[in-house]
């Protein structure tokens, strides 16, 4: 999907599941405008083929489509819909909706008063955050006071939400603690990551189980924890973190973070303040740079 200036909102691809949003199952090979929406502010799409597609208008409709073998369409059915739908289901009536999110299996939208909604297939790891783990086929709420939502798109989701007062909560599946839950329990509840009420930015890598999370904070340090056989927490080590450890930079403070990489083949991503660009993590394929394709355990300069 590609979301243009004026509002419109644009598909191609893939279109088994009527995520496309063009009323029928037909591929497209170039891009083709999705009707009903105007003046999109927000759009994201669910995970790979099995694509569940949503937007947000500006007058704070609220709109989904695709896939929907989860519930994550939020109407109450598992039926997909081949065409933009208004989703005004459970507690999302009579809420504008200022920004929507998607997981593996669920999805997320935020209203303009900060109060979060989830819906999707919630049992085993607890990933809406609902206070326990029955599926949520209509949108419920889960959280108040909400600023901006990080999530992973495949099988081990969680995710971890970021407060008006800068502090970051966690729920979902507890591999490797990267919900913040230190025995490594799944959660159905949030529960404050212990890094304090600063942090302007999250990421959330890995695949297959293998989660780790990172946190950048207001004066531009870096913590991270969770799954680290590679040396993505880029804390000097391979050795998994269940608590969050500071990243080791120094002189330079961080202005962005990211994770990339699937399975625990996977690395993060630090822009510091003078516009360089470190890396750290798995080797193969030379995804850190690295010309031996050995996994490095601290932030390492891109040649660019």
């Amino acid at each position: 999907m590609a979301l243009c200036a004026d509002g419109t909102l644009h598909a191609t691809g893939y279109n088994g599941y009527g995520q496309l949003g063009l009323g029928d199952t037909t591929q497209r090979n170039q891009f083709v405008q999705v009707p009903v929406l105007n003046n999109v502010v927000a759009a994201r799409l669910g995970r790979e083929r099995y694509t569940a597609a949503y937007a947000v208008q500006a007058d704070g409709k609220f709109y989904a489509w695709g896939y929907n073998g989860d519930g994550q369409l939020g109407d109450g059915t598992t039926a997909q819909a081949n065409i933009p739908v208004q989703r005004t289901g459970g507690t999302l009536a009579g809420k504008p909706i200022v920004n929507v999110y998607c997981g593996h299996t669920a999805a997320y939208a935020l209203d303009n008063t900060g109060r979060l909604h989830a819906w999707g297939t919630n049992t085993t790891y607890g990933n809406l955050g609902c206070g326990n783990f029955a599926n949520q086929f209509t949108p419920v709420q889960v959280a108040i006071g909400v600023s901006e939502v990080y999530t992973n798109s495949y099988d081990y989701p969680m995710v971890l939400i970021r407060k008006t007062d800068g502090s970051l909560w966690g729920a979902g599946a507890g591999n490797y603690s990267a919900n913040g839950n230190v025995a490594g329990n799944h959660a159905a509840d949030f529960a404050q990551i212990p890094i304090g009420n600063t942090v302007v930015k999250a990421a959330i890598g890995g695949t297959g189980s293998y989660n780790y999370c990172l946190a950048l904070l207001q004066n531009g340090t870096v913590y991270a924890w969770g799954y680290n056989g590679n040396g993505a927490l880029a804390v000097g080590d391979n050795t998994n973190r269940t608590t969050p450890a500071l990243v080791p930079i120094a002189l330079r403070t961080v202005t962005d973070i990211a994770a990339y990489g699937t399975s625990s083949e996977q690395c993060s991503a630090f822009l510091l303040d003078d516009g360089q660009l470190c890396v750290a993590g798995y080797g193969g394929s030379y995804a850190n740079t690295d010309n031996n394709s050995n996994w490095i355990g601290t932030p390492y300069p891109v040649i660019l």
